[in-house]
Formats: structure tokens, C-alpha cells, sequence
């Protein structure tokens, strides 16, 4: 046995991540049979597998061909076993198949820079147009939960386990707005924009922008309300079906929402600016904006240089409407009406434009079913005057015949479109409204338009000042909280109207 040991030895690392075998020059032969390594293996406790007693097979034949060569059979050192590795498993993971487009450019890259500088029509990214905002719809598959899968675990050279680490479960982290089926789906219950973390996600029907709206969210179009912590900046666009909040200045913008917009930092158009609301709109000021109001319009300050068409009323009893034209169905309170430079200002009440932009085609349509029953009438009546005389000839036979047909369709037509159109009228002189209250004064060449008349105030008429209109449609005015109304037309200029004129 000591001559083994000195002649064979075994080496196990500090790891024991292997086995080395070490043969003296001098080792006799049969001591490097399979067997005989494989027993000095195993009296230092090396496990003996299946492919440990392969790679023993291998070296003892390459032993016996040197052998047989007249080489010495020792003089090498061989590993003859290793650990079986760990095969570590794979941890759960979320993929998230909505994703937003990029977002959060550096304002300073060349990217960014070169899309600033191109013509229209150049073929490049709208970075106007990419959104960090992703709106999904329920129903919709919006990710997927894979399941951890376990590894295997090893064994070093002398048989012992090496433990594998158990993987990681996926934690998806979702709340009520979204379920996982069987499948491992992540499956939207509600629409919404969706938004998820490290450990949490969610769909949410409000957009919370902490900044500005600008190249750093792109435009924003959204099912539910957003609310602007700055402001938007020029050329975006912001769009939501339900309220938008903006507490920062409103650039050369779009906001368009179907409930109501309150811009607290106000709105500075600069002639392209432009907000349409389903419901109320709200501003600090309003500045050189086209503007379209389904509910109230309530301003702090001042109305400049805009066109605005409200469909309710007008509450600005501190402000000023100065130049640009505002159209409104409602009540108007008012603080100063025009400026002293004289800008062109123009205010219409008494108008009903929801239901004036049905009407005016319709009536449209009737006028032309007129004028072409007359034309068909005397056409008619020039073909009975022929026949006094005899009977017609083929052509104006088949004339009289194209004349008949042509007006049995325009009375069905006209039969259709005069109740319609009448139901309108009707509709629209219920809802008209002639109330206006000035509260400090109306500067001269101001302009007030009705249906009727448009009326122009000759000189400033200091405040408060109460319009109102009698059963002929003519406006009366009232200076103060007393004294008996008079026809306006003792302090403006008046001309004949049209309701287009206020639509």
C-alpha cells in the first residue's frame, strides 16, 4: 500500500470539483488497470459513475498502448472525474405587451434637432406625435406571467449534493383593473392608460403629467381625464374624452376634452391656438384663441383677439373682451366690452349655434327645393299653353312627363325637410337669449349682433349696463339697477342682421 501511494495518487480539489490520478515514471503497469484507479478513487471517497468508469476505460487503454510502444507506463497526471454542475432553473418574469413609444428625448439630440429643422413632408419621426402614455381597452391581452421553472441541483466528485438556488416567482403586482388567466394572460378589465413599475401596475382612467406637455410625453389622446401640472407647450396636442386640469400657461397649442377644461395658467394662442370643450371651459385669460365652448365659458381676466363660440353662457364679470368676436347662446356678464384703441370687438348673443349648424343647411336645402319648384312650375304651365293648341309633339310629351315626375319628387323632398327645418326654428327661438350685463363700461365701435340687427355703439357707455330684447327681437337697454328700459338704438348705429351672421 505505501508503494501505491507513492506511485498513484489521487488528488481531490478544495472544491472538490475534481478528481486528478498522478502516476509515477516508474509505476508499475497493473497498477493503472480500470480497476486499480478505480479502487484508489474510491479510498479517498471520489464517487464512481458511470462516466468516472468511461474515463478510466479510456486512460487505461492509452496506458497499455505505451505499454505495448516500449514506453513507460507512468509519468502523467490525468483528471478522471468532475462534478456534475448545477443546472440552475429560470425565474418567473412579467412581459408587458403594451408598451409605450419612446419617450423622454434629450431636447438637445441631433435627432430631435434635425425633425425641428425639416421641411414639412420630409420623411422623418413626428416626435410630436410618440406618446410615454399607453391606453389599452378591456379585454385587451396587455402582458403575460411566466411561471419560474426549477433547475437541477449537482454533485461534487465525492457524491455530495450541490443545493441549486430556488428561482425567483414573477410577481405581476396588478390590482383590480387586471386579472391573469389560466393562461398566464394579463387580460384588462376597464380601459385606461396603463402604467406599471417594479412591483405594481395599473389602469388608470386619469393621466397625471408632473410636467409639461411636450417632447418629453409627445401628444397626449386619452379615454379618461388628464391633468397638466406646467403647462403645454407649442404645436401639441391634448385630447381627452373626459376633463382636463392645466395648471401651467397653455402655448400655441390643442386641447380638445369631452368634459371641461380649466386652464389655470391660461391660454396665449398667438392665432393658432385652439380648444374645444363638450362641457364648461375655465381660464385665466384667454389670448389670440379659437375656441368652440359646449357648456359655460367662465374667464378671470381678459378675452383677447379670439373667436370663441359658447353654447352656454359667459361669466367674466372682472374681465375684459377685447377685439376678436365671441358668440354665446346664454346669459353674458361681462366686465368691459372693447378697449380704448378702439379694437375691433364683436359680441353676438341670441344665437343658438348647436342648432343653428343644423338649420342653416336644411334651410339651405328648402330654399333650393323652392327655387326649383318655381322653375318646374313655369316649365309645367309653358307646356299646358302649348297644348291649347293642338296636341304636343313627342319631345315635349316626354318633356311634360320628366316635369310631372321631377316635381311629384320635389314636393316628397320638400314634404320631408319643411317639418324638420321648421321644428328647428321653432327650437332655436325658444333657446334664444338676449341677456347682457356690463359691469363697468362699452367702449366706442363695439359691435353687438343679433339675428336681426347689429347694433354699434356711437361712444363709451359707462357701466353697469343690462341688455335685454322685447317681443319683436329689438334690444333694450338699462342703465343701473333702476330706471325704464330704452331702445339701444338711441346710443349705437344699427344695421339689418342674419342669423348667419351669429352662427
Amino acid at each position: 500500500m505505501p508503494a501505491q501511494t507513492i506511485q498513484l495518487r489521487v488528488k481531490v480539489d478544495a472544491e472538490r470539483q475534481s478528481a486528478t490520478v498522478e502516476a509515477a515514471k516508474g509505476v508499475d503497469p497493473a497498477a493503472l488497470s480500470a480497476g486499480a484507479i478505480e479502487s484508489s478513487l474510491i479510498g479517498e471517497g471520489v464517487e464512481i459513475t458511470p462516466r468516472v468508469r468511461a474515463t478510466l476505460k479510456q486512460l487505461a487503454d492509452a496506458v497499455a498502448k505505451r505499454v505495448a510502444a516500449g514506453e513507460p507506463a507512468g509519468g502523467f497526471q490525468a483528471v478522471v472525474a468532475r462534478a456534475q454542475p448545477v443546472r440552475p432553473g429560470k425565474d418567473g418574469r412579467v412581459e408587458w405587451f403594451a408598451k409605450a413609444l419612446p419617450g423622454d428625448f434629450d431636447l438637445n439630440s441631433p435627432e430631435l434637432q434635425n425633425f425641428l429643422c425639416a421641411a414639412p413632408g420630409d420623411d422623418a419621426v413626428d416626435f410630436y406625435a410618440q406618446s410615454k402614455y399607453v391606453t389599452v381597452e378591456a379585454g385587451q391581452v396587455v402582458g403575460r406571467v411566466y411561471p419560474a421553472v426549477e433547475g437541477e441541483d449537482g454533485r461534487d466528485v465525492l457524491g455530495r449534493v450541490i443545493a441549486v438556488k430556488p428561482p425567483v416567482a414573477a410577481k405581476a403586482g396588478i390590482d383590480e383593473t387586471m386579472v391573469v388567466d389560466a393562461a398566464g394572460r394579463i387580460v384588462a378589465q376597464t380601459q385606461g392608460v396603463l402604467s406599471h413599475g417594479a412591483s405594481q401596475a395599473t389602469i388608470s382612467k386619469r393621466i397625471e403629467v408632473d410636467h409639461f406637455v411636450d417632447f418629453s410625453t409627445g401628444n397626449i389622446c386619452f379615454s379618461g381625464d388628464v391633468h397638466i401640472r406646467q403647462g403645454v407647450r407649442d404645436k401639441f396636442r391634448v385630447e381627452a374624452e373626459g376633463d382636463v386640469e392645466i395648471d401651467g400657461l397653455i402655448e400655441a397649442a390643442e386641447v380638445v376634452a369631452g368634459g371641461s377644461l380649466n386652464a389655470r395658467g391660461g391660454f396665449a394662442g398667438r392665432e393658432v391656438g385652439r380648444a374645444v370643450t363638450g362641457g364648461d371651459l375655465h381660464a385665466r385669460y384667454l389670448d389670440q384663441v379659437e375656441a368652440e365652448v359646449g357648456g359655460d365659458l367662465r374667464v378671470d381676466r381678459e378675452v383677447v383677439n379670439c373667436r370663441v363660440a359658447v353654447f352656454g353662457g359667459v361669466d367674466c364679470p372682472t374681465g375684459a373682451l377685447v377685439g376678436g368676436r365671441l358668440t354665446a347662446t346664454g346669459r353674458v356678464e361681462i366686465g368691459t366690452l372693447g378697449s380704448a384703441g378702439a379694437a375691433p370687438t364683436e359680441l353676438a348673443i341670441g344665437a343658438v349655434p348647436r342648432l343653428e349648424a343644423a338649420y342653416l343647411p336644411m334651410q339651405a336645402i328648402l330654399d333650393e327645393l323652392d327655387a326649383e319648384h318655381e322653375s318646374l312650375m313655369t316649365e309645367r304651365k309653358r307646356l299646358a299653353d302649348l297644348g291649347r293648341y293642338g296636341p304636343l309633339s313627342a319631345p315635349n310629351r316626354e318633356r311634360d312627363t320628366e316635369v310631372s315626375f321631377a316635381l311629384a319628387e320635389n314636393r316628397r323632398l320638400a314634404e320631408r325637410a319643411r317639418p324638420v327645418a321648421w321644428s328647428l326654428s321653432a327650437q332655436i327661438e325658444r333657446e334664444r337669449t338676449y341677456d347682457l350685463e356690463v359691469i363697468r363700461r362699452v367702449h366706442e365701435g363695439v359691435r353687438l349682433v343679433t339675428p336681426r340687427q347689429t347694433y354699434v355703439f356711437r361712444d363709451e357707455v359707462s357701466g353697469p349696463l343690462r341688455v335685454s330684447a322685447n317681443d319683436q327681437g329689438e334690444l333694450l337697454y338699462r342703465k343701473g339697477s333702476g330706471g325704464d328700459a330704452r331702445p339701444l338704438t338711441e346710443v349705437t348705429d344699427s344695421a339689418a342682421g342674419s342669423l348667419s351672421a351669429v352662427a
